[in-house]
């Protein structure tokens, strides 16, 4: 848990961060120089998801930008949807999908009339939602429920994303509205005391105690053969020279997803992949720390990730579909 100084807090004042009025009436483009030019970050990404990547690749948290110039060459492609980069604005978002599970302090706090609110869905409890916060100079917080609870939703922070209006929503009866709009208000004590506070680089990489953390966390090996089964499929087809380093970052990438679900340990998944980077790229060709980093990187936004989206995966990757996808993708040539 964290706590915070009187400078922390006074300092914030000087930081400006708002949400604007009407974006749901501009064009994609036009909404997201407004939230830019009210102090976010943003990034495109594929219309009808989540995934702050999916237009990117992984170096999206270099490329979220408030500079109007690189937001219209970003978005000038249609199908594109606007995330915030809320760690990076400076700030932290409440995701509440569960609204009968909220605390009563939580609702105390979430449930103010100066906190800005955008609505997630057309029907159903309508404080379901993402309420935002603005951070304390010199805190950063991570994706962590902390003492806050589990069952009402998550918490965005600092390599975290919400998706914002106008950007159609994924499922039937999505949508996103803004409806309370305005200054952003500095995240409650009693808030800033329950969640801890996250040290990785803003590069998006968590830092080396909080990577032995995640290490510790996920140690689960409920279905083991699945990460040989990936590290065959690797070994077989194995990347390109100039490939190397993203491939094995978007394994590394799939192979953390696996573990935070309880497939097989963290441990093992790193140890093992790391010795097959080191089998197709030798210690001379290496940046120095180069595996460390990757890992890092691929930890982070595996944190990031929300219950239902780790449910979604482990949905996805269940044991009795591993041959048949192995079958598929062959047979395809990939």
């Amino acid at each position: 848990m964290s706590s915070l100084s009187w400078n922390q807090l006074t300092d914030s004042l000087n930081h400006q961060l708002s949400l604007p009025e009407n974006v749901e009436k501009l064009t994609i483009t036009d909404a997201a120089l407004a939230y830019a030019r009210c102090g976010w970050y943003v990034l495109p990404i594929a219309a009808g998801t989540k995934h702050p990547g999916s237009l990117l690749g992984t170096s999206w948290p270099e490329q979220s930008t408030r500079d109007p110039e690189q937001i219209k060459r970003l978005f000038k492609y249609p199908n594109t949807a606007i995330a915030l980069h809320v760690g990076k604005s400076g700030a932290v978002v409440f995701d509440v999908d569960e609204p009968a599970n909220l605390s009563l302090q939580l609702q105390l706090e979430l449930l103010r009339a100066n906190v800005p609110f955008q609505s997630t869905r057309l029907v159903g409890d309508e404080r379901r939602g993402h309420y935002v916060f603005l951070v304390p100079n010199g805190c950063s917080y991570g994706n962590s429920l902390g003492g806050l609870g589990k069952g009402w939703g998550d918490v965005r922070g600092m390599n975290g994303i919400v998706v914002a209006s106008p950007s159609p929503h994924q499922k039937e009866f999505g949508y996103y509205k803004w409806k309370r709009t305005g200054p952003v208000p500095l995240l409650p004590p009693t808030l800033a005391m329950l969640i801890p506070q996250r040290t990785g680089d803003s590069s998006g990489k968590l830092s080396f105690e909080e990577g032995r953390t995640f290490i510790s966390a996920n140690n689960g090996n409920t279905y083991p053969a699945l990460l040989q089964s990936r590290l065959a499929y690797l070994r077989e087809n194995p990347p390109t020279i100039n490939n190397r380093h993203t491939a094995i970052q978007r394994f590394l990438m799939s192979v953390l997803k696996d573990s935070t679900v309880g497939f097989y340990p963290a441990s093992e998944a790193l140890n093992q992949t790391q010795a097959f980077f080191y089998s197709i790229k030798s210690p001379d060709e290496q940046t120095p720390r180069e595996f460390e980093g990757m890992a890092l990187w691929a930890m982070a936004q595996v944190e990031a990730m929300t219950e239902d989206e780790k449910a979604f995966h482990a949905l996805n990757t269940a044991p009795h579909l591993e041959v048949e996808i192995m079958k598929w993708w062959r047979s395809h040539g990939k």
